[in-house]
């Protein structure tokens, strides 16, 4: 019903570019009882005195024939616009649009769209509470003839407050459904986690909160032979795999590693020890994930949650399965500088 009744009020917006009586009369007709019920201003003597003296302030001034005809198109018109923006505003859903208005116009825009759109009733209903106080507090003609100037600004204020209000929560609410990912991606060995821990750090450093698991690892001839879990806020570690047979409380095998189980239960521990607003760290997420385990289900709430940023450790060539799989669809690749500069130079070479 809400879909049939946009279309209708998309409809009536197009009829009111005709300068056919024909269209005009009967959609403004229809307009004001689709209207009647809810908008209790229709039913209201100076609602329709104000509409017409707007309308025909032309005629009024110019005193021709032509005026007149000019004057009563405005009229339906300016009926037609107002019914029809009215029951869009009502039945349009604002949260299925703000991805069309996202892709269309960009973030910044489709915000501002966005915020034009719900804050129209808003504007309506502050309109009518103030001008019923307005007429209680100003009881003579001559009083709210001069009263007119401060009732509007009165109007014109508290829907720009209600504005900035609305703007506000419509980006937390945004920030706490799609957090801003970053995704640190490059091979193995490529110092990616040394980059996420830098970053953690500097984050540290100018007093952000900072939360979240890095995994740092020893290596034996080039080797990578152990994994620890490290909290990115306290510095705490915990053994997290090894290929040496360390672990007395293996969960998972994989690559030849041995995963501990009370290495994992403390990572989960640090992604879920964070403060609202934390930047998360998330290191890393690979195969284990990819099937369901290992940190799997904690990234599925943390990407739901309330955190400012999240930082995900991907290998390269997993990222696409990792977008995919997590419905992640908008983030940004960060990658090793070491791993760029020697991409670059093999770009060079192979150029040149």
């Amino acid at each position: 019903m809400p879909n049939l009744k946009i279309f209708f009020a998309l409809a009536l917006l197009g009829t009111a570019f005709s300068k056919s009586w024909a269209w005009l009369i009967p959609a403004a007709l229809l307009a004001t009882a689709g209207n009647w019920g809810r908008a209790k201003e229709l039913r209201r003597l100076k609602f329709w005195i104000f509409f017409f003296l707007a309308s025909f302030l032309p005629f009024f001034l110019i005193r021709r024939q032509e005026m007149l005809l000019v004057s009563g198109r405005m009229f339906l018109r300016a009926v037609l616009l107002y019914n029809a923006v009215l029951l869009y505003v009502e039945n349009v859903d604002a949260e299925r649009m703000k991805p069309v208005l996202r892709r269309a116009f960009g973030e910044r825009l489709s915000l501002t769209l966005s915020v034009a759109v719900n804050i129209l009733p808003v504007m309506r209903r502050i309109f009518l509470q103030t001008h019923g106080v307005f007429l209680l507090r100003a009881p003579s003609s001559r009083a709210r003839l001069f009263g007119y100037v401060r009732f509007l600004r009165a109007v014109l204020s508290q829907s720009l407050l209600a504005a900035e209000r609305l703007a506000e929560n419509m980006i937390v609410a945004e920030g706490a459904r799609q957090n801003e990912v970053h995704i640190i991606s490059g091979p193995h060995g490529s110092g990616k986690t040394t980059l996420a821990a830098a970053l953690a750090e500097k984050f540290q450093e100018r007093g952000w909160p900072v939360a979240g698991v890095l995994s740092p690892g020893a290596f034996e001839a080039g080797r990578r032979v152990r994994i620890e879990a490290r909290d990115a806020a306290s510095g705490e570690t915990r053994l997290l795999a090894s290929r040496n047979g360390e672990v007395s409380d293996p969960i998972h095998e994989h690559g030849g590693f041995r995963f501990s189980k009370s290495g994992f239960e403390f990572a989960k521990e640090s992604l879920l020890r964070r403060a609202a607003g934390s930047i998360v760290f998330v290191d890393e997420i690979g195969p284990l994930e990819l099937a369901g385990e290992g940190y799997a289900e904690t990234l599925e709430n943390l990407l739901h949650a309330d955190a400012a940023a999240l930082y995900l450790v991907v290998r390269e060539g997993l990222v696409q399965d990792v977008t995919k799989k997590f419905k992640i669809s908008q983030y940004t690749i960060l990658r090793p500088p070491a791993w760029e500069d020697r991409a670059a130079k093999g770009t060079d070479h192979a150029n040149g």
